[in-house]
């Protein structure tokens, strides 16, 4: 009896820990408060976080313009680069083949910019080792902008 009420308890010991969420990364909280400091005519209309995933999406709006900022924070992946890679062909594929792609080389691990026509949005997608970053923004400087904001708060 006194073995069994000890496996049980190992049991429970072992699966409850997967079921606590995780916490949203403190310098997750730093984007926010940068944003809400540096880029006052943008405010955070929606907010979406899954800290369980490492999933965070804010939607900025600033008059009648529009700006869309996710962030994959992936604290278990075996081949970062391969699935980046793998994200922009996607990218490449669909959404950005009717668009300039360019090198953003002094952007985390890896950088890229999609900008268009002057009334189309700018892409842009990097990778500072396991945290991938997709900004959407109105304009090219917007967009640099923002993407420059989560690259100084990614640890």
């Amino acid at each position: 009896m006194k073995i069994r009420f000890i496996c049980i308890f190992a049991l429970f010991l072992l699966f409850s820990g997967s079921s606590f969420a995780q916490e949203k990364p403190a310098w997750i909280t730093s984007f926010e408060n940068t944003l809400k400091k540096k880029e006052a005519a943008w405010k955070i209309k929606n907010k979406i976080e899954y800290p369980e995933t490492g999933s965070y999406s804010f939607t900025l709006k600033s008059g009648n313009a529009t700006a869309l900022i996710q962030i994959s924070a992936f604290p278990v992946i075996t081949n970062p680069e391969e699935t980046f890679t793998g994200q922009v062909t996607i990218f490449d594929n669909t959404t950005g083949k009717n668009m300039r792609k360019n090198k953003l080389p002094n952007l985390g691990s890896e950088g890229y910019i999609w900008t268009g026509s002057r009334d189309s949005y700018t892409s842009i997608k990097f990778r500072k080792d396991k945290v991938f970053v997709n900004v959407f923004a109105p304009t090219e400087k917007t967009a640099r902008r923002f993407a420059q904001h989560v690259f100084e708060q990614i640890p």
